[in-house]
């Protein structure tokens, strides 16, 4: 299971035939989730994740790649 943390997101993350669930969760969850997890950076901009990493309390890099999501990841959108 991979975790993403994303300012965006697009139908091209996902594979073909797939099922998205999408449900807004309280920022300490969040917080508490990535602090406790490895997770991968989308943020393509570097101001955009300066905004989250004081937000979050934690460093989220700026690190504009593309993704596609797998069965079971997860991916954040605190924007």
């Amino acid at each position: 299971m991979g975790i993403f943390i994303s300012n965006s997101f697009s139908i091209n993350m996902l594979p073909s035939d797939s099922i998205v669930r999408i449900r807004e969760i309280d920022i300490e969850k969040v917080k508490t989730l990535l602090l406790n997890n490895e997770f991968t950076s989308c943020i393509g901009h570097s101001t955009t994740a300066t905004v989250l990493s004081s937000l979050l309390n934690i460093n989220v890099p700026s690190n504009r790649i593309s993704i596609k999501l797998k069965e079971g990841d997860k991916c954040f959108n605190p924007l």
